[in-house]
C-alpha cells in the first residue's frame, strides 16, 4: 500500500482519507510491533525463579500475548477494508487568478466594479471588455475573476486565449479540462456534445475568452448555457468594440481605456523598481 501512495503522490494524485487513516494505524501496529520485539525488558520479564528453578513467568507472557492478539485483529481489519484500487484520485484543478503586480487605477474602479456587478446579474449572461492593445484587458478581467470567486459568485473560472486564429479544438480541451471531462472523441461536433452535455451539470461557471479577434461559434465550441443556469456566464476580450457587440452579440460593454499620466508613471515607476530589484538580487547571488 506504501508503494501505492508514493506512487500516486509522485503523479500528483491526492490520496483518499481513508487510506490515509489506513496508512497511519498500520504504521501504529507495526511501531508497536517493532517496539515490544526489541525490548530486551520484555525478554526478560518472560522468566522467574522458584526455589533454584528457572521457571516460565505466564504473567507478563499473558498479557503480551493480549496484546499481540489485539494487534493481529486490527492487522486483519486493515486488511479487510483497504481497496489497493482505489488509493487515490486526481484532484480537481483550481484556476489561479492571481495578479502579483496588479494595480488598483482608479480610472479602473469603476469599470472593475462594473464588470462584478454585471457578472451577479442574473439576466446579464454575455460581457465584453474591450480597448486597444496593451491597456491592460486581460490583467483586468483575471482581477475580476479573482473577486468574483471570492465573493462566490461563480464556483469555478476558466480562461482561454482565443487569439485571430482560433483553435477550436484547443479551447475544448481548455474548458474540459478546469471541468474534469475527457474528451476522447476526435471530431469537433462530437468534442461539443460532450462538452455542452458537461457544462449544463454547472450552475455557477465562468469561462473567460481572451482576446477575441472575429465571430466565434460558442455552439460549435460547445459553450451553450439553459435557461436555468443563470449563474453561468461569458466573459470576453477583444481589441475590437464591433466583433463583441455586432458578431457575438454580449449583453453589456465594457471599455478599458489609457491610464491618466499619473497612473501611467506610477505604473512605470513600480516597473522599474522590480526591475532594479531583480537587478540587485542577481548582482547579490553573484549571478
Amino acid at each position: 500500500m506504501k508503494e501505492l501512495v508514493d506512487d500516486a503522490i509522485r503523479k500528483g494524485h491526492a490520496i483518499f482519507e481513508i487510506t490515509k487513516n489506513w496508512q497511519k494505524d498500520a504504521e501504529g501496529i507495526s511501531k508497536q510491533a517493532k517496539e515490544i520485539l526489541e525490548d530486551e525488558n520484555h525478554a526478560n520479564t518472560g522468566w522467574c525463579t522458584f526455589r533454584g528453578l528457572l521457571l516460565l513467568n505466564f504473567v507478563p507472557r499473558y498479557g503480551l500475548s493480549k496484546k499481540a492478539k489485539k494487534m493481529g485483529v486490527s492487522v486483519v481489519k486493515i486488511k479487510g477494508e483497504v481497496n489497493f484500487e482505489n488509493i487515490s484520485h486526481r484532484p480537481h484543478l483550481q484556476s489561479d487568478f492571481t495578479n502579483k503586480y496588479y494595480i488598483n487605477f482608479d480610472s479602473r474602479s469603476e469599470i472593475v466594479d462594473g464588470i462584478l456587478e454585471a457578472l451577479g446579474d442574473g439576466n446579464t449572461r454575455m460581457i465584453g471588455v474591450h480597448g486597444m492593445p496593451g491597456t491592460g484587458k486581460t490583467t483586468l478581467v483575471k482581477e475580476v475573476s479573482r473577486m468574483a470567486l471570492e465573493l462566490e459568485l461563480f464556483s469555478e473560472a476558466v480562461l482561454v486565449p482565443v487569439s485571430n486564429t482560433p483553435d477550436v479544438k484547443n479551447i475544448q480541451k481548455a474548458i474540459a479540462e478546469r471541468l474534469d471531462l475527457q474528451l476522447d472523441m476526435e471530431t469537433i461536433p462530437e468534442r461539443a456534445l460532450l462538452l455542452r452535455n458537461r457544462s449544463q451539470q454547472e450552475k455557477m461557471l465562468l469561462i473567460i475568452l481572451d482576446d477575441v479577434w472575429k465571430e466565434l461559434n460558442l455552439k460549435d465550441v460547445g459553450i451553450v448555457f439553459d435557461g436555468d443556469q443563470k449563474g453561468c456566464k461569458i466573459l470576453f476580450t477583444s481589441r475590437f468594440e464591433r466583433v463583441l457587440q455586432t458578431n457575438m452579440g454580449v449583453d453589456k460593454i465594457f471599455k478599458v481605456g489609457l491610464l491618466e499620466e499619473a497612473e501611467a508613471l506610477n505604473r512605470f515607476s513600480a516597473i522599474v523598481a522590480q526591475t532594479v530589484e531583480k537587478v540587485l538580487r542577481m548582482c547579490r547571488s553573484g549571478k
